[in-house]
């Protein structure tokens, strides 16, 4: 079940279209200070460093203080690696392993999401 909370995690950092932002612009760029992050994003640094707390808690971000500066980067090793979680998970031994039947799976395939109200 623990890999179960870390994907949680991992698919809850990236639900965010802001942190998605984030983490397409430190693919492409390599390392970029949280200055830049926010010029680039038109977005507060306070707002900036909450995202960056998501993304780095479940490690998908390193971090990197010089003085005042905080500059962060893509782990992309954790990239590859929650991937591979979820393909051993999804298949059919990773499921059966982690005591979830066949039929658990198929209940909630085709069911329809619940809607939010804030929507």
């Amino acid at each position: 079940m623990r890999e179960w909370r870390e994907l949680r995690l991992y698919f809850r950092a990236l639900a965010d279209v802001r942190r998605l932002r984030m983490v397409a612009i430190l693919a492409a760029s390599g390392e970029v200070g949280v200055k830049d992050l926010c010029l680039q994003l038109r977005a507060s640094q306070p707002l900036v460093s909450w995202h960056l707390r998501v993304l780095t808690r479940c490690g998908l971000v390193a971090t990197r203080r010089q003085g005042r500066q905080v500059f962060c980067s893509l782990n992309r090793d954790a990239f590859s690696a929650y991937q591979t979680r979820l393909a051993q998970m999804l298949d059919d031994r990773g499921l059966e392993n982690e005591g979830v039947s066949r039929e658990d799976v198929g209940q909630f395939v085709g069911a329809t999401p619940p809607v939010s109200a804030g929507l």
